[in-house]
């Protein structure tokens, strides 16, 4: 799969403080930032905001706001929803099998992490990369 022409959405299934400079600059091209997480979003909301992140996403998803979970595509789908965007026209920062999967399933485009571990499937990935900083959208 080709990645999008025009991004309207980047989803992210990990919210580690290193992707703080993608999310700035996403935000400031006026791409829209969602986060789905494999946490309850209680613990979710609590730990982005003790590490000041939270206003940097436009949608949270948590565990306890869908019934099925990854690598189903149900929390894809309804960030997409959430953001008022066509999920074909938003990109996925992958750092698990399960957000692969359910992206895929989703119909967007996959940006893997490879952490070097070789444990990730890496195979039903559109695009891999080992630092966030070789994602920024020019």
């Amino acid at each position: 799969m080709d990645r999008p022409e025009h991004v309207r959405a980047v989803l992210f299934d990990t919210g580690g403080t290193d992707i703080g400079g993608l999310l700035f600059e996403l935000r400031s091209h006026g791409i829209a930032c969602a986060l789905v997480s494999s946490m309850p979003s209680h613990a979710l909301l609590h730990e982005l905001g003790r590490s000041r992140m939270l206003a940097r996403f436009d949608a949270v998803i948590g565990t306890d706001m869908i019934t099925r979970h990854k690598p189903d595509p149900e929390g894809c789908l309804l960030a997409a929803r959430l953001l008022d965007v066509d999920p074909a026209s938003c990109v996925v920062i992958a750092a698990a099998d399960a957000g692969i999967a359910a992206a895929r399933a989703a119909g967007m485009y996959v940006c893997a992490r490879d952490d070097g571990s070789g444990t990730l499937d890496l195979s039903h990935a559109d695009e891999t990369f080992s630092s966030y900083a070789e994602l920024m959208f020019r």
